[in-house]
């Protein structure tokens, strides 16, 4: 994934988002950025399963500082919608099959800050605390393939 802004940038961003409230224009202008960014309209880049219950036949995609968040990630990874999307699906799976209690799949700020983190964790930015870390099982299973190549396929005639 091209990334187009530092980390400590969007951070603070973040932070200043938690700190005001969200506005009828500010909604508006989020989901106009996500759109310029993204090149689709907020309702039709989420997947039904990540919307909120009661917005599945509405049209409200998101809560507002969802909404803001998520205009923030689109910030940093426009024309990026698909790549962008299964980050976010791996922040839901990591929140409902992972940690606890929530198994709601609708996509939450919460789910968009940790896609945020593993995007930046993956570019080797910031430690990784969310992703699994490259060892153990996944350096052996390289390490193995190349050497699968080379042996002759049982019941193979040889010449």
């Amino acid at each position: 994934m091209r990334i187009t802004r530092e980390c400590k940038p969007v951070q603070a961003d973040i932070d200043t988002l938690n700190s005001r409230t969200s506005t009828s224009a500010s909604v508006a202008e989020n989901e106009d950025h996500i759109e310029k960014c993204w090149g689709v309209a907020v309702e039709h880049f989420l997947p039904t399963s990540m919307k909120p219950a009661a917005s599945k036949s509405s049209s409200k995609s998101c809560d507002s500082s969802t909404l803001a968040i998520l205009s923030i990630l689109a910030g940093f990874t426009q024309g990026q919608s698909r790549l962008a999307l299964e980050v976010l699906e791996e922040a839901v799976a990591l929140r409902t099959e992972d940690r606890g209690d929530d198994k709601d799949p609708a996509l939450k700020k919460g789910d968009v800050i940790n896609a945020i983190t593993i995007i930046y964790e993956r570019a080797e930015v910031i430690d990784a605390k969310l992703i699994k870390g490259k060892g153990g099982k996944g350096k052996g299973k390289e390490r193995r393939r190349p050497s699968k190549g080379g042996q002759k396929k049982p019941g193979a005639m040889s010449s």
